[in-house]
């Protein structure tokens, strides 16, 4: 449960070993970290009911988002800060969803996603990641097999996407396509945000299950980690290596 800051340029300095600080720790793991630029803090979720604070230039010195009467009801799913704005947003796998205000360390709202009010108690629902979309301020999460669009109007909206095989194990955002990709299994499909439709369906395309993915900045390239380790570098259109 360990959190570092790596220095990265120092690698050049120091025989190819970037330099590294241990700012904190989780007692049992962590599963999403997010970075806050407008305020220097790090937040980091992990299998507790809160979520930490890290001041990153100071070693050990943390703070809490903890809403104690009205907490998260399972492990947190994902974390993120939203970029020009003072809010971190929290999901658990229930569906639940939280927006802290990092200047008071409370939160400000909390909502249901991807379930309609009256089915305020339902049976669980797993929820794999978190992706925010800062051009048109909309949450993207992973309900177990299908995704769930959550705009800024506050609407929830499925896309027309029959349940996978799999469970959706990577959801991301690509401005430059405007589209949605996501990984279950070996699979990786890309949606048309706009119409909510399947463009690419790529089957099998590794070895074993795909556990997380990542974008390059230009949107042309994804980043594909697995369950045995290794790390693939595809073309985002093609998925070719």
């Amino acid at each position: 449960g360990t959190i570092k800051v790596v220095d990265v340029e120092s690698s050049t300095l120091n025989k190819g070993k970037p330099t590294s600080r241990i700012i904190g720790e989780h007692e049992h793991g962590v599963l999403a970290i997010t970075y806050s630029t407008d305020y220097s803090y790090l937040c980091s979720v992990g299998y507790e009911s809160k979520a930490y604070c890290w001041v990153t230039n100071m070693s050990g010195h943390k703070f809490y988002l903890a809403d104690y009467s009205n907490p998260h009801k399972g492990t947190f799913a994902g974390v993120h800060a939203v970029p020009g704005t003072p809010e971190i947003i929290t999901a658990d796998v229930k569906g639940y969803v939280k927006v802290w205000d990092i200047r008071t360390l409370k939160c400000i709202q909390t909502f249901l996603m991807g379930l309609s009010p009256e089915e305020a108690y339902p049976p669980p629902v797993k929820h794999a990641n978190l992706c925010y979309v800062d051009s048109t301020n909309s949450l993207i999460m992973a309900e177990w097999k299908r995704v769930c669009i959550h705009t800024q109007e506050g609407a929830t909206n499925k896309p027309n996407c029959p349940e996978s095989s799999d469970p959706v194990s990577a959801v991301l955002y690509n401005d430059t396509q405007k589209s949605i990709l996501t990984c279950s299994g070996r699979d990786v499909k890309i949606w048309d945000l706009a119409q909510g439709c399947l463009t690419s369906h790529f089957q099998h395309i590794t070895t074993c299950d795909i556990t997380t993915a990542a974008l390059d900045e230009y949107g042309r390239r994804c980043y594909i980690g697995c369950q045995d380790g290794s790390l693939e570098c595809r073309v985002y259109h093609t998925c070719d290596l």
